[in-house]
């Protein structure tokens, strides 16, 4: 049976042949049926039953009222895939994140990477390895997506707290043409509450496990008969879920402030302007992260227990024979991960922890409707100011090399090897060389500014509705980098010192790090992106109806930084450079047209076929951090989606099902490597030829009895690359693909699941005086996911439910929640990574490593809550 078959068939039986996986499902099966069987007398019930009308289920089923193509439309009438999380479910799910928002939505995912800053959001398969993230993150309609400096992904603004949202809408696929530069693979749109003609005022509390406490308030009414106002505010803190071993503090702690004014003025019935002004401000320690090590720093040879490797360079233009040390296999059964322990340094300035990550976020927007006899007129405005620092451990890891051993007849060919044809970096045969590696500190920080300006035009001329867009949109970026590299514990100083005098140096090399760097780096972005859009469309019968639009985008991205490497000055003692601006700016013009057709068989029932391209411009590379910004330049990619789907409605709209089938071609995908520049590995972005992810998803919403309700969301995604030869093989990508020009073709797309299950289920019940009793749960499920390219190391499959008791009044409402009921310990976010304490002179490149963070444990808490 070929491997991969092999594998599918692991991952069938595991999920339905037997073990604590299943036993989970089952439970939770019976969880549901017992649910049901509670529900049944009341469905007999008569009286009861009338009390929840038609119109009541639809509230929680077919009703649905969606600005996605930025007009208000029913969610089942919009030929396009889009998940919906309401307002009761934002507010009893507690959305405050993209990590919940990945919980409740088929077919996205989210992870965090290397740093706090690397977050990683992907639609269906279409993952941004480099370059500016995949998929827009917005603010009611404005684009506030940013793309990280210093490591890969992307998505610098993506992970802030949320405060007061109204609704979230995921709209899958390309939408370059309604959402601009951002949305190459789709958008997330973050829907804020607007102020009412009503007073009203609320205002809760919640405490839970781990120190977790929310305070939040709101007030909302008229000042004026044209103006409303809604202001609200919100304090969080966590103690954290984690101990660091060296420091003894809490990881996964922090807190955030936060509150929003909005304004909304009304004069009349064809007129409004939507003002809103929020500002927050976040603080958070170190992440509960371990990196799982290749490499026994005692001995240099694999560490078996964290399932690594030696693996031979398979180049046939290979100076001499190496290997290469690697990790294969499930990464949740390595010693590294089963021990829970987590040893990160702690800052040896201070011998306490690293103060971790500082968010400070002002945001202001406003939103002007039209609607005259010429048209409809929207003006829209945004304003984004961010300044993040970060502060952390780099390397992840808190370990002593043993200096000057050496392992005689050990013939794997390893840094400590004696055989005779070892060498350095240098290619000069040594028979010994002393250990040798480094501690590393991360310290930037970054300051960004947008501003956008939107102007659209929309009116109908008969069975016509013709729509016109124009988007202007700046950023203004600045990152500076004061990181540090020191000679690790155990470490030969003479060594280091040699390395110095041989890249140039002054042979100054740092035992202990500074208090901060003598030469930051500092490199700066600034992005124009004018685009123009056009839609068509023509209601050609009852039944059918036709979509054609298009958007020109043009970009224009100037970058300037130091022109040195801050690793090789500050660690080894080279001369820094100066000030470099690219020359010429980095252009990026592309054209993406997007057809969709419509075919309304019967009422609640409609079909669609769509074809649409999206587009992620070029730039330069600045993760190698040499602020040589003339060199490391990219290419743009280009995605082309085909889609039809189903969008159906029952009769009595207890039942809603969407199902759609989906082709991404991904064509010149941004992806890193790591290669040798002047003896220093250093991180590149090249583009690939191809990559194809398609599959199908299916979402349906059930009323299935009276009070009962139930949530079903299933999306397979088969994505693998179809052409991908890296252009410049390194010794590390020849062997872990075994093969000698590094080909991946045929391999999976990492961090993508085959599988991704999520079910809900909520019973409620009437009680006196208009109050609800209610119990719900969330079942999320994950197939296996390859976090190695080369498909060498993966997640495993995982489980996580959530369950929810709540009292809802008129004016009271009181909940008891538990997450991760059944304390699944499966990894569910991670990265590939090197390990920076043990230099493989033999190869001059670092071993593999993979960052993983560890789960959230199981949580428990309650939230009272009164509205006026």
């Amino acid at each position: 049976m070929p491997l991969g078959s092999q594998k599918r068939l692991t991952r069938f039986t595991s999920v339905f042949g037997g073990g604590p996986k299943v036993r989970k499902f089952l439970l939770a099966s019976v969880g549901l049926a017992a649910i049901s069987l509670i529900a049944t007398p009341a469905f007999a019930d008569t009286t009861e039953a009338e009390q929840i009308t038609a119109d009541a289920a639809a509230s929680r089923t077919e009703v649905v009222i969606v600005t996605a193509r930025k007009r208000e439309e029913r969610a089942q009438d919009i030929p396009l895939a889009i998940g919906v999380i309401g307002a009761a479910d934002v507010e009893g799910k507690r959305v405050t994140d993209i990590d919940r928002v990945a919980n409740l939505t088929p077919g996205l995912t989210f992870d965090v990477g290397l740093l706090p800053t690397d977050t990683r959001v992907s639609i269906r398969g279409l993952q941004a390895v480099r370059g500016r993230p995949n998929v827009a993150i917005l603010v009611d309609g404005i684009d506030t997506s940013s793309e990280n400096f210093s490591v890969a992904g992307g998505g610098i603004l993506a992970n802030l707290r949320l405060v007061d949202v109204e609704r979230v809408e995921v709209v899958k696929g390309p939408q370059n043409v309604l959402y601009g530069r951002s949305a190459f693979a789709g958008a997330i749109n973050y829907i804020t509450k607007r102020p009412t003609d009503t007073f009203e005022a609320s205002a809760s509390v919640e405490i839970g496990s781990f120190d977790v406490t929310q305070i939040k308030g709101s007030i909302n009414g008229p000042i004026t008969d044209t103006l409303s106002a809604r202001l609200n505010g919100v304090i969080y803190s966590k103690g954290g879920d984690y101990i660091s071993q060296s420091t003894g503090e809490r990881l996964n702690s922090g807190e955030s402030r936060g509150a929003a004014l909005g304004l909304l003025w009304k004069p009349t019935d064809n007129l409004s302007a939507y003002l809103r002004l929020q500002y927050s401000d976040e603080e958070y320690s170190e992440r509960a992260a371990m990196l799982i090590r290749a490499v026994d720093p005692l001995t240099g040879a694999p560490q078996t227990g964290n399932a690594a490797v030696l693996l031979p360079d398979r180049r046939p233009t290979a100076p001499f024979p190496i290997n290469v040390y690697s990790i294969t296999g499930d990464l949740s059964q390595t010693a590294a991960y089963r021990s829970g322990v987590i040893d990160i340094s702690p800052d040896p300035n201070t011998g306490k922890a690293y103060k971790g990550t500082e968010i400070e976020t002002f945001r202001a927007s406003l939103a002007v409707d039209w609607k005259s006899d010429f048209g409809d007129f929207d003006f829209l405005v945004g304003y984004t100011d961010n300044s993040s620092n970060f502060n952390e451990d780099f390397d992840h890891s808190n370990y002593r090399l043993q200096a000057n051993v050496g392992i005689p007849g050990y013939s794997a060919g390893g840094p400590f090897s004696t055989l005779s044809v070892f060498r350095n970096q240098f290619g000069w045969p040594l028979p010994f060389l002393p250990a040798y590696g480094l501690s590393g500190e991360f310290d930037a920080s970054s300051a960004i500014k947008q501003d956008s300006q939107e102007i659209r035009w929309s009116k109908e001329f008969g069975r016509i509705r013709l729509t016109l867009d124009a988007l202007r949109w700046h950023e203004s970026a600045e990152y500076r980098d004061r990181s540090l590299f020191w000679l690790r514990e155990g470490g030969n100083a003479t060594l280091g010192a040699f390395l110095s005098f041989a890249q140039g140096g002054t042979g100054f090399h740092l035992a202990t790090p500074p208090l901060t760097s003598a030469n930051p780096q500092r490199i700066t972005r600034e992005t124009d992106s004018f685009s123009f859009a056009g839609q068509v469309s023509f209601k050609v019968t009852d039944k059918l109806s036709i979509d054609v639009e298009g958007r020109t985008i043009r970009d224009e991205i100037v970058y300037t930084g130091l022109n040195f490497d801050p690793f090789l000055v500050n660690t080894y003692g080279i001369r820094p450079g100066g000030l470099v601006t690219s020359d010429p700016p980095v252009k990026n013009e592309k054209f993406t047209p997007r057809v969709n057709v419509g075919y309304k068989f019967f009422d609640g029932l409609l079909g669609y076929a769509s074809y649409a391209e999206g587009t992620k411009p070029g730039g330069v590379d600045t993760t190698d951090q040499n602020g040589n910004v003339n060199d490391g330049r990219f290419l743009p990619e280009k995605v082309v989606t085909y889609e039809v789907g189903l969008k159906y409605v029952s009769p009595s709209r207890r039942i809603t099902t969407n199902m759609a089938y989906f082709d991404n071609i991904y064509s010149d995908q941004q992806i890193g490597i790591i290669e040798t520049v002047n003896r220093v590995p250093q991180s590149r972005t090249v583009n690939i030829g191809e990559s194809e992810s398609k599959g199908y998803e299916i979402e349906a919403n059930w009323n299935a009895l009276a009070g009962l309700y139930l949530r079903l969301g299933y999306t397979y995604t088969d994505a693998t690359y179809t052409d991908y030869v890296l252009p410049r093989c390194g010794p590390v990508d020849s062997a872990e693909t075994n093969t000698p020009n590094c080909n991946f073709t045929g391999k999976k797309v990492p961090f993508t699941p085959e599988h991704k299950l999520t079910l809900g289920g909520r019973y409620e019940r009437n009680l006196s005086n208009g109050a609800v009793a209610a119990m719900e749960f969330d079942t999320r499920y994950e197939s296996l996911r390859y976090l190695s390219t080369a498909n060498l190391a993966w997640f495993p499959e995982y489980w996580q439910t959530d369950v929810r008791l709540a009292y809802e009044g008129n004016a009271w409402t009181a909940e008891f929640f538990v997450n991760n009921l059944f304390a699944d310990k499966s990894p569910r976010t991670g990265s590939s990574s090197v390990d920076y304490g043990y230099f493989d002179l033999n190869t001059n490149q670092l071993p593999r490593g993979f960052l993983v963070a560890l789960p959230p444990k199981q949580a428990g808490g309650f939230r009272l809550g009164y509205k006026w």
